[in-house]
Parts: structure tokens; C-alpha cells; sequence
């Protein structure tokens, strides 16, 4: 066994090269088909072995939110994977609010929140920046559930004496469409800003509709998934998970699809 073991190139720190098709094979291949994940591409393997970190990292943090708020918590129970993990938002709000203070120190800027979803995000990002800024609220409503539903965005009459010659970062917590911020961008280029900076925690891969405008600063990529957590809800619930995750399909409306 261990002499079959060391005519392995990978086990003899050789470098293995890739067929056209995408299987491995290497000089000492017979072409009997000994090495059965030759046939398999390595992209897929690395598909297959990030699905099971993240199925890892879903009972692990899973176990240890329970054991901080009670065994058998209900939200736990509803979560079926988590993709962003506590401690991973957190360094990355923390690059954020890092890249954002040198972009804007001595600037005094306005952050405009995009409610009710970016709440936790903004508030750890403001954290994160030290320096002198006003803030502001704007109200989109875009989702009944996980249907979305045509634009309804509400701010203060006199936000345009606010705004008009400074700078502005709009914070959101997820570009979705990428409807919502391009809309509230709009609207406040028509009010005269020194400029406008895009923020959101969030932004799902392949879903921007033809049109919107592109985010400055994104804090994760995730797949084009129906995700709660960290201040994103699903129907009002959910917005309290300190993470990123996926509902069990059981717990989502019948005949709904997640965009």
C-alpha cells in the first residue's frame, strides 16, 4: 500500500497537469482509470468541498448560538446553512468603515440609511469610522415576503436643504436587483450633492437588472439566494441572527421562489 501510495505525484510533491477536458493525469498515469478522481474536474471538487465547509460552519455556529440563547431556539431550528459567518462581518465591516474614514476624513459627510434592513450593518460600520458625520434615514419598501413589489421610497421634506453640497454615502444592506439604489441615488442627485458614495453589506451575484447603478464599496458576494440575518428579515423575522444564513425551504411561503 504505501509503495502505490508514493507513485501518487501529489503525495511526491509533484505537480499535476490537467487534460483538455479538465481531469488530471500526469506522466505516470496508465490510462487504466487507477486514479478515480481524475475523472472528476477540480472545480467541482472545489464546489463540493466549500458546500461542506459551509454545512460545517452551519452546525457549528448553529450549536454555539444555542448555547448562548437557550437550547432548541426557534430561529436556530429555521436556519438551514449559514454562509457569512459572525466574526467574518465583522472584519469586514471594520475594512469598510476603515476605507470609508480615509476617503471622507475632515470631508464632513452625510450617510443616508436605507431602512429598516441596514440598521445593524450601519451601526457597526459608523463604529467604525471616527471621524465628524451627520446621518440621515430614507424608507424604500420593495419585498412582501420574498415577493417584490414595485418601490416605495419616504424621506423628510427638508432632507434637500441636508443634502445639497455635501458629500454623501448611502449605506443599504443588500443590492439585490440594484433597483432600490439606483432610484435613491436619483433622487438625490436631483437635490445637488458634492457627490455620492454606494455602500451595502451585501450584493447577490448575476441579480442587477439592466441599468442600475454599480455599488462603490461591497462588503460580500453571496449567491443569488433568499438570505436573512444581521438586519435582512424574512416577513419581520430573522433580522436579530448575529449572521448571514438560509431559511429551511419548509419555512418560506408556499409557491414562493427566492430571488
Amino acid at each position: 500500500m504505501e509503495e502505490e501510495a508514493l507513485k501518487s505525484p501529489r503525495l511526491r510533491g509533484e505537480k499535476a497537469t490537467t487534460s483538455p477536458g479538465g481531469a488530471d493525469f500526469n506522466d505516470n498515469d496508465n490510462g487504466n482509470g487507477n486514479d478515480k478522481g481524475n475523472d472528476i474536474p477540480r472545480q467541482c471538487r472545489g464546489l463540493q468541498r466549500q458546500r461542506q465547509r459551509q454545512r460545517r460552519t452551519t452546525t457549528a455556529m448553529k450549536r454555539q448560538q444555542s448555547g448562548k440563547t437557550g437550547a432548541n431556539s426557534w430561529m436556530q431550528d429555521d436556519v438551514a446553512e449559514i454562509l457569512i459567518t459572525e466574526a467574518a462581518i465583522r472584519r469586514r465591516v471594520a475594512e469598510l468603515g476603515r476605507t470609508l474614514t480615509e476617503r471622507y476624513r475632515g470631508r464632513d459627510p452625510l450617510v443616508l440609511a436605507i431602512m429598516s434592513g441596514c440598521v445593524l450593518f450601519l451601526a457597526d460600520l459608523l463604529r467604525s469610522m471616527p471621524i465628524m458625520l451627520d446621518l440621515e434615514f430614507v424608507y424604500c419598501r420593495s419585498y412582501d415576503g420574498m415577493e417584490r413589489k414595485d418601490l416605495d421610497i419616504g424621506h423628510r421634506r427638508d432632507l434637500r436643504q441636508t443634502v445639497a453640497g455635501r458629500p454623501i454615502i448611502v449605506v443599504d444592506d443588500i443590492a439585490d436587483s440594484g433597483v432600490t439604489m439606483t432610484e435613491v441615488v436619483r433622487s438625490l442627485r436631483q437635490m445637488e450633492p458634492a457627490d455620492v458614495c454606494t455602500v451595502a453589506l451585501l450584493q447577490k451575484q448575476g441579480a442587477a437588472l439592466p441599468g442600475t447603478i454599480s455599488v462603490d464599496h461591497v462588503g460580500f458576494m453571496v449567491e443569488n439566494r433568499f438570505v436573512v440575518g444581521y438586519g435582512l428579515d424574512y416577513n419581520g423575522r430573522y433580522r436579530n441572527l448575529p449572521y448571514i444564513g438560509v431559511l429551511r425551504p419548509d419555512r418560506l411561503k408556499p409557491g414562493q421562489i427566492a430571488s
